[in-house]
């Protein structure tokens, strides 16, 4: 928070609101050189580069169960004409049309797309510190969709990208992953008990290796 305004990386600003970064010259040219080598290192792993836009309808995000559950975290909607749309929190729902916009084939999985995704949630302004906790942000997110039998590789995978970035390009050695196990309670989950547990058990398979 102090070397960022200092070096003259970002700033804020009330009139803007609490917690949606401005970036300054500088920050923005750290910011493009990350995102170009990012984008070139994703194609040679295999990801394709899409774009979404930054609001949708509410019947996207009901159909993808971010809605009721996860209202509280996204901005209130804006009432037009054909229905109410929000200001995406996630990526998740859009990519999915995406991937769901041509009739796919087996044959053609592993598909993974990455997208620089904009996103805005609505944290409380408590919680609110630098860039590290903020309420509007691009993520370099990622989306694979796959077979079963493909998804521990395709997760070990996204690991090993992960310790690229770490060690090889930022040279953060002192790092760790964990893994989260399903809550008791179960009210905003998808999928079933059978589905979790085979899911937790790809993640652990490949965490181990």
């Amino acid at each position: 928070r102090i070397l960022g305004e200092r070096l003259k990386l970002f700033t804020f600003s009330e009139e803007v609101g609490p917690g949606l970064p401005l970036w300054l010259p500088k920050g923005t040219i750290v910011r493009d050189e990350i995102e170009r080598y990012a984008k070139e290192v994703e194609k040679s792993w295999g990801y394709q580069r899409v774009a979404t836009p930054h609001i949708a309808k509410e019947a996207l995000y009901k159909m993808s169960g971010h809605i009721p559950y996860y209202a509280d975290s996204m901005y209130p909607p804006m009432k037009l004409d054909d229905g109410n749309y929000y200001l995406k929190a996630m990526n998740c729902p859009h990519t999915h049309m995406i991937f769901r916009s041509e009739p796919r084939s087996y044959r053609d999985l592993p598909v993974r797309y990455a997208e620089y995704g904009t996103v805005y949630r609505y944290e409380r302004s408590g919680t609110l510190a630098g860039l590290l906790r903020v309420r509007g942000f691009t993520q370099n997110d990622a989306h694979i969709y796959c077979t079963e039998d493909q998804a521990e590789e395709e997760f070990l995978q996204v690991m090993k990208l992960h310790e690229f970035w770490y060690r090889e390009v930022f040279g953060i050695k002192d790092f760790y992953m964990r893994l989260s196990l399903p809550s008791g309670n179960k009210k905003k989950y998808a999928g079933t008990p059978k589905e979790w547990k085979n899911a937790v058990s790809i993640v652990r398979n490949a965490m181990k290796r």
